[in-house]
């Protein structure tokens, strides 16, 4: 898989238009839960702002259908050495694009919580802080040379 940069806020809107041209394209959404008063819901949010994730077979021709997207500003270190994440960065994409939707299930134990269902079971020794109170956990992904902060929706059972 390569990586995109886009314009922030136009992920949804390059990923639409690149499965037009037939490229196989990726935004991984993830949910947060927000009080608005009393009352728990889930949002969806773009977990990686600015970036999208293609699948491709890298050539000339790719790279220029790609690049002359509207809202596209950069394929990450383009040309002759495109930067073609590793295996398990695909496999860290491709979980968090279809599992990341779901809050992840936490029980607590004796002062400590376990990850008991969920796209978090993959990525426990990510994990750097759960949040109870905001039904919260925060993991930190290495992408592309660069960490990524995630925080996603979790519910305690």
């Amino acid at each position: 898989m390569y990586v995109l940069q886009v314009t922030t806020g136009k992920e949804l809107e390059v990923k639409k238009r690149l499965s037009e041209l037939g490229i196989k394209a990726l935004v991984p959404i993830g949910s947060i839960y927000k009080k608005l008063k009393t009352k728990w819901s889930l949002e969806e949010k773009v977990l990686f702002k600015g970036y999208v994730f293609v699948d491709i077979v890298y050539d000339a021709d790719t790279y220029y259908k790609m690049i002359e997207v509207d809202n596209v500003i950069k394929l990450l270190k383009g040309g002759e050495n495109a930067l073609r994440l590793s295996f398990k960065e695909d496999e860290e994409i491709l979980l968090l694009a279809a599992f990341a939707k779901e809050p992840t299930k936490v029980k607590e134990e004796e002062g400590s919580h376990k990850i008991v269902g969920g796209v978090l079971e993959s990525f426990v020794s990510k994990i750097e802080k759960i949040d109870k109170h905001k039904r919260s956990a925060t993991v930190l992904i290495d992408i592309a040379g660069k960490s990524h902060k995630l925080v996603l929706a979790i519910d305690i059972v």
